[in-house]
């Protein structure tokens, strides 16, 4: 008869979780073995099996908050109904990024930005680093883009530059936050940077 396997002894959302709150906080390099096994309760045979090297568990973690953030801010960029104008949805993108970065895990910042901007000798670090910001503007200015299409801003709009220019407040906001800045203040750059950027193009 064939004998069953040993049962996982880890819960692998919760692990990655814990795995990416603690890359989050410390960053990649001060990050060690050992700070991966106590706070994933795991030994390190088992950790190695499940998610890999400290670099591979790195990229788990990076692939995680971006799952959860994009999600996040797609909702936030999503016209839910016919009044909901480009100003709006921005200002609630901002409003997520607030959120995340001084949210239950403390003030942050953005895991990513936190972290991978500080691996400067690490080339890989560096292109999932350029990976995010690049999908960070591509999602900001499909949203413009939109907002063009509905005829909401005026025909001049720099869409590119627009959303470069969004996602420019959005690291300014995760650093400010990480740096221990308050929500308001935080909120006061956002509604700023909107009424700046954005509403001297509308229509």
């Amino acid at each position: 008869m064939k004998r069953k396997g040993r049962p996982r002894r880890y819960d692998s959302d919760i692990a990655i979780n814990h795995i990416t709150e603690l890359f989050w906080r410390k960053g990649y390099t001060a990050t060690s073995m050992d700070d991966l096994v106590l706070t994933t309760e795991m030994n390190k045979p088992s950790l190695y099996s499940a998610f890999g090297n400290k670099f591979a568990m790195y990229e788990k973690a990076i692939e995680h908050f971006s799952k959860i953030a994009g999600t996040r801010y797609s909702e936030a960029l999503n016209k839910q109904n016919d009044n909901d104008d480009i100003s709006q949805r921005l200002l609630r993108y901002f409003l997520v990024g607030i959120e995340l970065y001084t949210g239950k895990h403390g003030q942050l910042g953005c895991m990513i930005l936190s972290t991978a901007s500080a691996e400067v000798d690490i080339p890989e670090v560096q292109q999932h680093l350029a990976n995010v910001i690049k999908a960070q503007i591509n999602q900001v200015a499909l949203a413009i883009t939109q907002a063009l299409i509905d005829g909401e801003l005026k025909e001049n709009c720099d869409i590119d530059l627009t959303a470069q220019l969004i996602t420019a407040i959005l690291h300014s906001i995760s650093l400010r936050a990480r740096a221990g800045e308050t929500e308001a203040n935080l909120f006061a750059v956002a509604q700023g940077a909107i009424d700046m950027l954005i509403k001297p193009l509308t229509i």
